[in-house]
């Protein structure tokens, strides 16, 4: 079928098909590349959280010398149980065998084995958490969390690091 022999108006249609498929696409394109910019800010700005934390961490593991293990632990899980950045950001701290040390929202998970626990789309997250340390000694998680204050289940990023201490 030859183009030249179409009506102007099939001919007219065509090239406004065509020229929105080409502005859909475009757009397409910008919200993908808002999307990705607003993920690496989100990113960024959670592993700036997560380097204060640490060195909050650090601060109590040089006390242990003259405070002791113990009540060093002690303080440094209640001075990161009280940190908050943003709207909903919260610090947790587990140990490398996916035990949960604090949470300072699900205490009740605190000392519990979180091997098994998956998020809201079957992922081990707990794991991917370890793994990352372990292989990285920090990094980057994405999940899916479904909490009772959601009505679906929403994407998360976490900033996973390794400490050197046993707090």
């Amino acid at each position: 079928m030859d183009i030249r022999h179409w009506p102007v108006a099939r001919k007219l249609a065509l090239l406004i098909g065509l020229l929105l498929t080409t502005l859909m696409l475009i757009e397409l394109n910008s919200l993908y590349r808002l999307y990705d910019e607003l993920l690496s800010s989100r990113k960024a700005q959670v592993q700036e959280q997560v380097q204060s934390a640490s060195s909050l961490l650090d601060h109590y593991y040089k006390q242990i010398p003259e405070i002791g293990e113990a009540k060093a632990q002690e303080q440094a899980k209640a001075a990161i149980a009280s940190l908050r950045y943003g709207k909903n950001g919260y610090f947790w701290i587990n140990d490398m065998n996916h035990k949960l040390v604090m949470h300072p929202i699900k205490q009740k998970l605190i000392g519990k084995d979180m091997t098994n626990t998956q998020d809201a789309s079957g992922q081990y997250h707990w794991q991917a958490m370890v793994t990352t340390v372990k292989n990285q000694g920090e990094g980057f998680v994405e999940y899916t969390y479904k909490g009772p204050q959601f009505k679906a289940p929403k994407d998360k990023v976490s900033f996973v690091k390794g400490g050197e201490c046993s707090i």
